[in-house]
């Protein structure tokens, strides 16, 4: 892997099509907003990629983080949902570099998955 440039802040957020948002252009998905959000608050480049696994398939998304993700050296990983840290795969390794993991919780009636959907019909 390619050594995290200094100066930068890198987040990854991992999910599910929510996350990935296949149908939503590129500029408005949560992790490029995300990103547009912070950059305005920081001298950091800051990079938000995104994870997001089709289906939600939980060996995919375990395979995925633990052979490439985080090599990317992520300072925050970012996991919608009512986890416990514990539970999310590469928290312990991103914690242990000195980065964080945030859980967002659900809100009942904000999800992505549900406001995508509204906006969709």
């Amino acid at each position: 892997a390619v050594p995290k440039p200094t100066g930068v802040y890198r987040i990854i957020c991992l999910g599910d099509e929510a996350t990935l948002a296949p149908g939503i252009q590129e500029q408005e998905t949560f992790c490029n907003r995300l990103q547009q959000l912070l950059q305005d608050r920081t001298p950091l480049k800051v990079e938000v990629l995104n994870a997001g696994v089709p289906g939600y398939c939980p060996l995919l998304s375990y395979l995925q983080v633990r052979h490439s993700r985080l090599a990317l050296q992520p300072d925050l990983l970012v996991k919608g949902g009512d986890y416990a840290i514990e539970e999310i795969v590469g928290a312990e390794e991103v914690r242990a570099n000195g980065g964080e993991v945030h859980i967002v919780k659900l809100v009942q009636g904000q999800s992505t998955t549900a406001i995508i959907g509204r906006s969709a019909s």
